[in-house]
């Protein structure tokens, strides 16, 4: 075989007698790849985002007569609690870590004190004749 056969098998676009083989072939692969996306769809989507897209599906089927401000109003109370969960997630860390420094300092007060304690009993003058 020639170089110039090997051409024209190597790009089907450029023969339309391959142009036609493949527009005659694309039905029966595209019917079992349909199958398959619908068979497998359930369990590639996770549960939660399918129950998510059902409940707001069958939200909006039940709700046809939603006005304007109440649609916004709902938007805007989700969007607060968001940004109040947030700020309240942002302040309980901040008090944790304020705790876990002030027990910190007490706790270096403490073995200070304990310190201190010590260096005071053996200057005291009743603890001289002990320690002489």
């Amino acid at each position: 075989m020639s170089i110039c056969g090997l051409e024209g098998h190597a790009d089907p676009a450029a023969s339309t007698s391959a142009m036609r083989l493949l527009a005659n072939g694309q039905p029966p692969l595209l019917v079992p790849l349909s199958a398959y996306l619908i068979l497998e769809l359930p369990s590639s989507i996770p549960r939660m985002v399918g129950r998510r897209v059902r409940a707001s599906v069958l939200a909006r089927v039940d709700e046809r007569d939603v006005h304007f401000v109440d649609a916004h109003a709902g938007r805007i109370s989700r969007e607060t609690r968001k940004v109040l969960r947030l700020a309240s997630w942002d302040l309980k860390d901040r008090f944790r870590g304020a705790m876990e420094e002030r027990s910190r300092e007490v706790k270096g007060a403490e073995e200070m004190e304990k310190k201190a304690l010590r260096a005071k009993e053996c200057f005291t003058p009743a603890s001289w004749a002990t320690h002489r």
